[in-house]
């Protein structure tokens, strides 16, 4: 800049929600104000007798150690002498009398020596890596901050103590009266020099970040509805992502964008997405339970019947009618001519039927042993009158003479194509394991009967109001001629070229998101 030139400086304060600026060295100063707590080396002197104290269960009738003194070289005892020292003047150690000092037998020589012999020497508190200290350390701090008050803000975890606050106001209390406690008590702590405090939120080019778990600042989101749904399809409907799970999706905005309860509008957008419903075939089980038929008490209870015909004439008959018990599930086959009345076919029914018999207890028990087993890989039907299901597109696909449309069957050729249909209107529940459906003309007029099974559908769940004005791609219906062949539509040419003396076009075709060539 030179002189006479026009600038602003603007001064931009981070505030809290009542409007107050956020101080961010409060912490600082709340350490500094308990500094004598926080220490670089331990005090001299031994602490106060406490209520719990550590103590060591020895094993009865234990031997003493027969091992020998260890050996230092010169420059290890020069180091180790101060440090004994260092502790025995702050009576963190002394000399030990214990009967394990003397775990040898020694003559004397003529000339002794003149030096002092090492010493062996026992703790007095509780050192590093002792065994059980960890639990006496927690039992300890858990009766220091048991009361009512304290417990609402602290947790004491192994040997951290955790203060969780709902804002950086409580949170300056909730220190604050903790460390009075740990005062009157007379504990320390070994300060070392950490940062005491992370700002959260912070400004960044002129956005609003926040910090995540690996100290990357993204960006913080408003709950802005027209915002939210295009990083959700920048994030999951483009081109480049393909349509990916949850987690997937969940991993890659939060790298760049935060808000709050972030992941359930992410499962939500995905879960409702047209185009995963319909050409992923998900892995959740199958709908539908075993539903065992009722066993009969006794003779005669139930019985099926059913009729063969269009069989070659013999001796005047041109069908059998076969009787099942379905207490013994023997068949009895009757032969007949088919065009008989109901009176003829009850008299055939009772005048060449025979009785079996069985025990239906054993029947009903081996029926829920097998139903337990077969519905531990089955989820019961979560389907009502009403509901908007898909259909299993293999199921559509064989009866209306398309059998080439199995992506399973043919992965390298199919596997773009959907594997669900619809959705259709759930019209009627016919017992537990079949549903009618709405279906539209073109599949009533080539003979498709619109009941299902219900291991064949799947549930449309409902757009939520977040989400209404989110566009779906739809794709053309595929066209098929009368031999079943796929029909391919141009919808546009684009550019030609010659090679070879042949012609080439580039064109779009109708229903595909990539053009080719031909």
């Amino acid at each position: 800049m030179r002189n006479g030139d026009y600038a602003e400086v603007f001064h931009l304060d981070v505030l809290n929600d009542d409007g107050s600026v956020i101080d961010d060295d409060a912490v600082s100063r709340l350490v500094a104000e308990f500094g004598d707590m926080l220490c670089e080396e331990p005090p001299d002197g031994l602490p106060p007798e406490r209520d719990i104290e550590h103590s060591l269960q020895m094993k009865p009738g234990a031997r003493p150690s027969t091992r020998a003194p260890f050996r230092h070289a010169h420059v290890e005892r020069q180091a180790l002498v101060p440090f004994v020292k260092k502790l025995l003047q702050k009576k963190m150690i002394e000399k030990s009398n214990s009967q394990w000092v003397s775990n040898m037998f020694a003559v004397p020589k003529r000339n002794p020596v003149t030096g002092e012999l090492p010493k062996i020497y026992q703790w007095v508190v509780a050192p590093m890596g002792l065994a059980g200290m960890p639990s006496t350390w927690s039992r300890l701090m858990r009766r220091v901050f048991e009361t009512s008050e304290l417990s609402a803000f602290v947790v004491v975890y192994l040997d951290d103590i955790c203060v969780f606050s709902r804002s950086r106001e409580d949170h300056l209390v909730h220190l604050r009266r903790v460390f009075e406690i740990l005062r009157e008590e007379r504990w320390y702590s070994l300060h070392q020099g950490d940062e005491s405090t992370t700002a959260r939120y912070e400004l960044k080019d002129g956005l609003l970040c926040v910090r995540s778990q690996d100290t990357v600042p993204v960006v913080r989101l408003p709950q802005v509805e027209a915002v939210l749904l295009r990083i959700l399809h920048d994030f999951h409907d483009s081109a480049v992502v393909s349509h990916p799970g949850v987690q997937c999706a969940f991993s890659a905005i939060r790298q760049y964008f935060w808000w709050p309860s972030m992941r359930e509008p992410i499962a939500q957008y995905s879960a409702t997405c047209e185009a995963c419903v319909r050409h992923k075939s998900g892995h959740r089980r199958r709908t539908g339970l075993l539903q065992a038929l009722p066993v009969p008490d006794y003779c005669w209870q139930h019985v099926t019947m059913d009729v063969v015909t269009a069989l070659p004439p013999s001796e005047g008959f041109d069908a059998v009618y076969v009787v099942v018990f379905r207490l013994s599930s023997r068949p009895c086959y009757i032969p007949m001519a088919k065009a008989v009345d109901a009176k003829t076919t009850a008299r055939l029914f009772f005048d060449n039927v025979v009785r079996y018999y069985s025990l239906p207890e054993n029947m009903h028990k081996a029926q829920e042993r097998q139903a337990q087993y077969y519905n531990q890989s089955r989820r019961a039907v979560e389907f009502k009158v009403g509901d908007m299901v898909y259909v299993d597109a293999r199921v559509l696909s064989t009866e209306l003479g398309q059998p080439d449309n199995d992506p399973d069957r043919d992965p390298a050729r199919n596997k773009l194509l959907s594997r669900w249909y619809g959705p259709f209107e759930l019209k009627q529940r016919i017992g537990n394991n079949v549903c009618r459906l709405k279906l539209p003309r073109r599949y009533v007029d080539r003979g498709r009967h619109p009941s299902f099974n219900v291991d064949q559908l799947k549930l449309s769940l409902d757009v939520p109001e977040l989400f209404r004005s989110r566009a779906f791609t739809r794709s053309a219906p595929r066209m098929f001629d009368d031999q079943g062949q796929h029909i391919y539509v141009i919808k546009d040419l684009l550019q030609h070229r010659r090679r070879d003396g042949r012609k080439q076009w580039w064109c779009s075709w109708c229903g595909e998101v990539v053009s080719s060539e031909i």
